[in-house]
């Protein structure tokens, strides 16, 4: 017994004749009949009477159909399944992403990205970029979105988008209402730092002394939610991502930096692992938000 023998077998009895079965199969009414002949020697039993020029099933015929049915069942289901994966409307799409955009804006391009994709099934992780480097160096992930680059040998670094750091002040603060923000405005300001370790503390650090402005720190802290929480709180003023911000409403205002102070942001593929179509229309999906909006007004 073999698969095209059930396969023969299913047409004769869904056609309830060889000739209509030969014709759903586009082969020779002699070759249905051969091959329903082969399947009943293997089978030990018959499956069709004949009478008349006419075959009618056996019951044990019709056992056996229902038995084979669950094949046919299975295999529609896998070609349901190959076309959703063809189409990209199934999958799984392992992401992790610097905390920022992952909590402040990547689930909204994401519920638009998987709306049509209902079947995709989606991991989204927000961590420091250092650890986007390590998950996309391990491959447990299919792309990382960072702040960092990577020379990991492991990982294939592309750049995605430049944004804007902004100024986040209190609501109210002597500076809100201005268009930009220069550095020299912050210099008598209390300002809350990141960590020490953290790049985008260096990086703003090397800003204020390129432009030889003093800075005023008052607090130092490891996140930029944390730091924006100490604005909104009135104790000072920082220099983060433009979104971070969009999670403390009307109680801080962010202004972007004149001369602009920008942020690039790129994404790390695994290096070892085929990416997958999924992925890369999502990195499309993403670029393409980023480039035609600014954070909040997504």
């Amino acid at each position: 017994m073999n698969f095209r023998q059930i396969e023969v077998f299913r047409a004769v009895i869904e056609a309830g004749s060889m000739t209509g079965a030969a014709a759903a199969l586009n082969i020779s009414q002699p070759g249905v009949t051969k091959t329903i002949a082969a399947l009943e020697a293997s089978c030990g039993y018959p499956l069709f009477t004949r009478s008349a020029g006419r075959i009618t099933p056996t019951p044990e015929a019709r056992q056996l159909h229902q038995t084979t049915e669950r094949v046919f069942v299975g295999i529609d289901e896998i070609k349901r399944a190959s076309s959703n994966i063809r189409d990209r409307v199934a999958g799984h799409l392992a992401i992790a992403s610097f905390p920022a955009l992952a909590s402040r804006y990547l689930p909204r391009v994401l519920s638009s990205f998987l709306h049509d994709r209902g079947g995709v099934k989606l991991s989204l992780q927000g961590t420091a970029s250092r650890q986007v480097i390590l998950a996309a160096a391990a491959q447990q992930i299919d792309v990382g979105i960072s702040i960092l680059q990577s020379d990991d040998a492991a990982i294939e670094t592309e750049h995605l988008h430049r944004l804007e750091r902004v100024c986040v002040l209190p609501a109210g603060h002597r500076l809100a209402s201005a268009e930009r923000i220069r550095l020299y405005d912050l210099r008598n300001e209390p300002f809350i730092s990141l960590d020490a370790f953290d790049p985008e503390r260096l990086a703003i650090e090397k800003m204020f002394s390129d432009l030889g402005v003093g800075r005023h720190d008052q607090i130092e802290t490891r996140h930029s939610d944390s730091a924006c929480a100490f604005v909104a709180n009135g104790l000072g003023t920082t220099i983060v991502d433009p979104f971070t911000p969009l999670a403390f409403g009307d109680a801080v205002v962010a202004r972007p930096l004149t001369p602009p102070v920008y942020l690039n942001v790129w994404t790390l593929w695994p290096r070892h692992r085929i990416r997958s179509k999924l992925a890369i229309e999502f990195v499309q999906t993403l670029r393409r938000s980023l480039q035609t909006h600014t954070p909040g007004s997504l």
